[in-house]
């Protein structure tokens, strides 16, 4: 059973897995919310980093073992994927789209939400930062780190 009381685990702000603290008054609180452990879970394989290190095969699957996600990683990333915060995204079919937080963002500017795109039709064949022109907010900084594309995006 978790600090939330039974049928429940933290979610930490920003996926910060127990890191994330806050000044109030002088002292550091971490941020966490209470969220409901799920019964079951689809198979859908949408593989995430969990703060325990472990690559769980979806978000789900991480909750129902009481586990948050990571936000820095840490997990050792799947075969023929790339890190894309504390998920692990497909470098022939997707890129990474980080869209950062508007929480605490002088505190805490690393903290986002991490998605894997599918690449627009104007990657086919090549999987390069011009072909990403036409996504919204492609003009603030793509990074090409083979083997795959991050789109950094402001808060949406």
């Amino acid at each position: 059973m978790s600090a939330c009381g039974p049928d429940h685990t933290p979610d930490w702000l920003g996926n910060g897995c127990g890191e994330t603290v806050v000044d109030t008054d002088g002292d550091l609180v971490p941020l966490s919310a209470c969220v409901n452990i799920p019964d079951t879970c689809d198979k859908r394989y949408d593989p995430v980093c969990g703060c325990d290190g472990v690559v769980y095969d979806n978000e789900c699957y991480a909750r129902a073992a009481e586990v948050d996600v990571d936000a820095f990683g840490g997990c050792d990333v799947p075969e023929g994927l790339f890190p894309c915060g504390y998920r692990f995204c497909d470098p022939e079919t997707s890129y990474c789209k980080v869209s950062l937080s508007t929480l605490y963002p002088d505190t805490f500017p690393e903290y986002g939400i991490f998605n894997c795109r599918p690449y627009p039709a104007a990657c086919a064949g090549a999987a390069e930062c011009e072909c990403l022109v036409d996504e919204p907010c492609a003009e603030l900084g793509c990074e090409n780190a083979q083997p795959g594309l991050t789109l950094t995006c402001p808060a949406e």
